[in-house]
């Protein structure tokens, strides 16, 4: 295989031939890499500029830190172990919060100011109208639900029966625990 002239541009030379398992003429061939030329893993060029690396060579021509596994200081096991941790517990605090509901942040209802009187006349929506109207949270939630749109039953259940304001968009069990 003769070597292109140095002079013309890479789209102008001669395509490579692929080898053939036979040294160019002249040329021993080591078995590793092109026929002739260096093996993998070793500059064409001699010596780095820099010097050696001070971890060796990986079997790839890369510094020894790349490509394989090497030791896992324990400080690095140490911080991965207490990053867990942290992360476990964040996971918990999250977990105990959504279940919890925020039933901290609710407060006693007070007592009802809107009478539960002539709202329709169906009577499961007056039962519902009623318990509400006594501090029964979900029942004031489940009025909301299932009355019609629009409906006195639907405002008296929104209002927690007179207990928050009309249109808040939050259920009466997110704001008060069951009055006594």
């Amino acid at each position: 295989m003769t070597q292109p002239p140095s002079g013309l541009p890479p789209w102008e030379r001669p395509p490579r031939q692929p080898p053939t398992g036979q040294p160019p003429s002249g040329q021993p061939w080591s078995g590793q890499g092109e026929p002739g030329g260096a093996p993998y893993g070793q500059s064409p060029y001699g010596q780095s500029p820099y010097g050696q690396s001070p971890y060796g060579q990986s079997p790839y021509g890369l510094p020894s830190g790349y490509g394989r596994p090497g030791r896992t200081s324990r400080r690095t096991v140490a911080l991965l172990v207490a990053g867990g941790v942290l992360l476990l517990v964040v996971v918990v605090a999250v977990l105990v919060a959504v279940v919890d509901g925020g039933s901290r942040d609710r407060r006693p209802a007070p007592a009802a100011t809107a009478e539960a009187a002539g709202l329709g006349n169906d009577p499961t929506l007056d039962r519902l109208a009623g318990s509400c109207r006594a501090g029964d949270m979900q029942a004031c939630d489940d009025l909301y639900d299932r009355s019609a749109v629009d409906s006195a039953y639907e405002q008296y259940g929104d209002t927690c029966a007179g207990r928050q304001p009309e249109g808040t968009g939050t259920y009466c069990t997110e704001v008060f625990t069951d009055a006594d």
